[in-house]
Formats: structure tokens, sequence, C-alpha cells
């Protein structure tokens, strides 16, 4: 009886050291765990994994609890949040209203420079602190108790508690501000064991966090994998359990498979003209010569290219460009030929791969093919080709816009005349209007009204080419579950477990 009570013993602990780690890849690797700092759902699938927030986003339920038990609006500026006093740092001590008050002063620190400052532009004094006006204590956000959280603004704005879900909006432990992961305490429900620079990082379970009790939460390693291939040929052999990127053109292949997933996700990819090509009418030639049908099959796309890839529900009807090739070569007839006999430049990031090259090859053919154009194609590392939008436009080129919040304004927002990611150089005082009554308006049929509007000026000055409702083709292990990816393209790993006798949830 002792000898089979030991023999039980025995297998039972050698099952739980032998569960297996989700090991999932990234093509780039995250440069700092600054939030300010952040950039892509590349640095964003390990940071929602370890920092949470005051809330979460939920495709189905919306805007739920998270480090908050909830934020209520007192006035139309003024928002309170009651902290979950239950919430506790991996180091077994709570998260407190400061731990929050010190993370939003350190975001809007003109030293920051953050790339998302648009968060907290709303919050009372922020602009001025973010211009070197005023000092950051003079924030309108104010720790009334240690788990009360107060949160005042210039001026009302319906969309900001969507802000607060956003995973730059992490509170700030005292220990957080070395470079080195090591004296690093973390929320959420991993932490970092180790980091192996320029080849993975190992996560662990978090013991503290909130919803570990009575968990059995596998261990996580993200690897550092650039090349698609490469990270397809590693989870067919097993060495991967999730491919966060299958390329389109297998599609076809792999989706009756039980491990093929397709998300649908919010954002805002588009074709950009930069400075270079300032004549309207080669715009528009180059707008109109594409058959958007054809991208369409090519890239198993949910959407037409030409449309933006945001969801129908998001405006009161659809706006596209159209191919219409006889507009197209009358536009072109108005072009200069100096214009018309340059070679103009297509540039992408090397982090969209296989895809984004077979996409803008196509571009290169139809635009010969319709137009008679010669574009040359070059594909270049990632932080050249932000650099290169930065501070000198390509004449064209294609950028993966991910959404901070799930409503129009926030796509919509990148093509203001004075952010930091408007790379087109956007400049118009109609579109600016438009989404200045879209942030005033309470009325949701108003706003998808006036969404539509924003999207047909961006189309009808030809400054932009839609790429069409996205989606991302994936595979994931099922003997691994509980895994979720919103529309915002977060992946949440709160309630992964490993089940190798149970099928497979198509709804994770």
């Amino acid at each position: 009886m002792r000898f089979t009570f030991l023999l039980i013993l025995f297998f039972s602990s050698l099952s739980q050291s032998e569960t297996p780690t989700f090991r999932l890849h990234l093509a780039g690797e995250p440069r700092s765990l600054n939030p300010s700092k952040l950039r892509g759902s590349e640095a964003s699938y390990l940071y929602t994994n370890i920092f949470k927030g005051l809330l979460k986003y939920d495709d189905q339920k919306g805007l739920v609890p998270e480090g908050a038990e909830f934020c209520t609006w007192q006035a139309s500026t003024r928002l309170k949040c009651k902290l979950n006093p239950k919430v506790l740092w991996s180091d077994g001590t709570p998260v407190k209203s400061i731990d929050y008050v010190k993370a939003f002063q350190k975001f809007v620190h003109p030293q920051s420079k953050s790339l998302r400052f648009e968060l907290l532009e709303k919050v009372k004094n922020a602009k001025a602190i973010f211009s070197g006006k005023k000092k950051t204590e003079e924030l309108g956000v104010h720790a009334s108790s240690d788990f009360e959280l107060e949160i005042h603004l210039e001026k009302a704005d319906s969309n900001f508690t969507y802000n607060l879900a956003n995973l730059l909006l992490t509170p700030l432990h005292k220990k957080n501000t070395g470079k080195s992961y090591n004296q690093w305490v973390f929320n959420g429900p991993y932490t970092i064991n180790k980091w192996e620079r320029g080849k993975r990082i190992k996560l662990t379970p978090n013991p503290h966090y909130i919803k570990s009790k009575g968990s059995h939460r596998p261990n996580v390693e993200i690897l550092f994998i650039k090349n698609d291939s490469t990270a397809l040929s590693l989870y067919e052999k097993g060495t991967l359990t999730f491919l966060r990127r299958l390329p389109f053109s297998l599609i076809n292949k792999y989706k009756n498979r039980k491990d093929f997933f397709l998300r649908p996700l919010t954002r805002f990819d588009y074709l950009g003209f930069g400075p270079e090509i300032d004549d309207s009418n080669l715009r528009k030639a180059l707008s109109l010569s594409l058959d958007y049908a054809e991208l369409q099959k090519i890239m198993n796309a949910l959407g037409r290219p030409g449309c933006p890839a945001l969801p129908l529900s998001y405006t009161d009807k659809e706006a596209c460009h159209d191919f219409d090739l006889k507009k197209a070569q009358k536009a072109l007839n108005k072009v200069s030929d100096k214009s018309r006999n340059k070679r103009y430049e297509f540039v992408l990031s090397q982090f969209g791969g296989s895809d984004h090259r077979e996409v803008a090859q196509w571009f290169q053919s139809q635009w010969r093919k319709n137009l008679g154009l010669n574009i040359n194609i070059r594909q270049i590392e990632q932080k050249y080709f932000l650099h290169k939008l930065r501070n000198q436009p390509p004449a064209i080129f294609r950028k993966g816009v991910g959404l901070l919040n799930p409503h129009c304004l926030s796509a919509l927002k990148t093509f203001q005349a004075q952010n930091n990611q408007n790379y087109i150089r956007f400049n118009d005082s109609k579109y600016e209007q438009i989404l200045n009554k879209i942030q005033k308006t309470q009325s949701s049929k108003e706003k998808k009204r006036l969404c539509r509007q924003g999207i047909e000026r961006l189309l009808e000055t030809y400054s932009l080419i839609p790429m069409g409702r996205m989606h991302f083709a994936f595979l994931a292990q099922p003997v691994f579950q509980g895994w979720r990816i919103n529309e915002l393209n977060q992946l949440d790993l709160t309630d992964l477990k490993y089940s190798p006798y149970e099928k497979p949830d198509k709804t994770d």
C-alpha cells in the first residue's frame, strides 16, 4: 500500500516537472521594458503578460476590471478608480494608487519622449508638462488613498477609459528603474526568469498574481526569430508550440488542421505616399489602377484592399478606393513627363516578412502593367525603416498601424497634423474638424457617420491606400489552452494551461 502511494507521488511529480513549456516567437527583440519606448505588437506579447493595468479590453465584454475594482465618472472631467487591494506585485506587496501616479507622471515627463503621449494628453496639465512648462507633480492624477485614484481631464472625453486598458499605462514599482530585469518586480501572470539577449526570454508564473490560486500555469519562452520560414520549421518540429504568423500563401494548406486559427484584427494598415509624390493626379492614378479584388484573393483577406482595415461596425457605410483604370489613366495624362518617367522607391520593413514583399511585388506589377510606371522595391531593417519614415519618408511605403483603442478615432488620429506617427505628412483643416466633432459627440450613430467622413477625406485626397480588413493566421498546439488574442492583437496568457486530454477550444 505504501509502495503504491509512493509510486503515485513519483509519477505525479514527474508529470508536473515535465509539463511542456509554452514556446512562441517574435520577429524582433524588445529593446526596453519602459512603456514609453514600446511600439508595435512585438513587445506587447511580452509586456501584457508581465504587467497589468487598471482595466483590460475583451472583445465580447468590452472594458473589464483588472487592477481596479471599478472606474466611474464623478463628473464629465473627473474619473475615480477604486483599486483591488488583492492585486499584488511579484514581491508580495500590494499595488497602490501611488504606483499609478508615478507611472503616469513618468509617462508625460519631457525626457520620456513618449511615442504614445496621446494616451494621457487629455489629462490636466499633461501637455504643459510634456512641453516642459510645468512640473510632473502638477499632472491631474492623484492618490486620494492607498487604493483610490483620481484622474482629472482638461476637457470631457468619453473614450478616455479605453486608454486605461492600454498596456502602456501600467503601474510603476519603485524598483523598476534600472535596465536589469533581475531587480524588477511585476504584477502580471508571469515574471521574467531569464533574458538571454539576442536569443530568448524565459517567463515563470507569478505566484502572487491574483488569479494564480489553484493555477498550474506552464512556463513560457519567447524566442527571437526573424525569418517566417524558420519559425514555421521550428513549429513543425515541435520546438515552437505557438506560431504567431502563418504566411497567407499557406492558409489553404493549413486551414483544415485542428491547430489552425484565424483572427480578425482591428487595425489601419496602409500604403502611404511620401512628400516626393506631391502631385495629386499621380497619387490618384496609383490608387485607382489596382485590381483590389485580385489582391484580396492572393492575400486570402477578410476584406478587400482599398477599404480600411476597420470593422464595418465602426462606420455607417464603407468608404473605399475602387479599381477604375479609365480614371487612373486619365489622371496620369495630367502628370508631367518628368514625374511619369521618374523611378520611385517602394520601401517596406523586414518585419513584414515574405508576405509584405509578395504584396509589394504585386503592386509593382500592377503599376507597370496599367500605368507604365517603374517602381523599385526595397525591404529594410525595422529600426532604419522607422528612422526613414520619421525623417525622410520614401515615395511609397507600407505601414502597419495597431490601434491604441478599439474605436475609429484611435485610427484617424494617426493622421492628425501634429501626430508623430503621421508619416504621410497629412495636414488638412477639414480632416481636423471632423476629428474634433468625433471627440465631442456622445451619439454612437453620429460617431459612425463622422468616422466614415474622416476616411473619405483621406481617400478623396489620395493620400494613402488602405490595406483592407486584416486578420492573422497562426498555429497553436491544441494541448495548450486558455490563451486569448483580442482584436487589438494582444495576447493574454492569464488562463494558459496544459491540457493534453482535452479537445481544443477553437474560441480561444
